[in-house]
């Protein structure tokens, strides 16, 4: 269960109207319910999803406000750590970060995704696909 789950329950409940309403009242950092992450480190999270049978994937390695040479570094570190495959950056970004992240990908012998970043239909300016 996630905060996006309580969110959903929060407006359901009519506690409020929006989801995002629920995460400015109740769920950011700093409000009663907050709750901080403490999840697993990278090769655990890796491990569990290979458990898992799936693909360990670095999603929007170029939306983390990282500089190039720690983005070179997340990358290098996430392949030494087991994963799978980078997303390549958008059209959007500079050609420059595209190819890095393409030399990375190459060096690493990492897979290659895309996809649309979905998030939940609570977001239905990301459709899924």
């Amino acid at each position: 269960i996630t905060r996006t789950h309580i969110a959903k329950a929060l407006v359901e409940k009519n506690v409020v109207s929006r989801p995002q309403q629920a995460f400015d009242r109740f769920l950011k950092e700093g409000k009663r319910a907050f709750v901080k992450f403490e999840g697993l480190g990278l090769k655990e999270t890796i491990e569990v999803i290979h458990n898992s049978k799936g693909f360990a994937v670095l999603a929007h390695p170029t939306r983390y406000d990282l500089s190039a040479t720690n983005t070179r570094y997340l990358i290098e570190l996430f392949a030494s750590c087991g994963g799978d495959a980078v997303e390549l950056p958008p059209p959007v970004d500079p050609l420059s970060t595209r190819q890095m992240i393409d030399r990375m990908i190459e060096q690493h012998h990492l897979a290659i995704s895309i996809g649309s970043d979905f998030h939940g239909e609570n977001m239905p300016w990301i459709k899924l696909g």
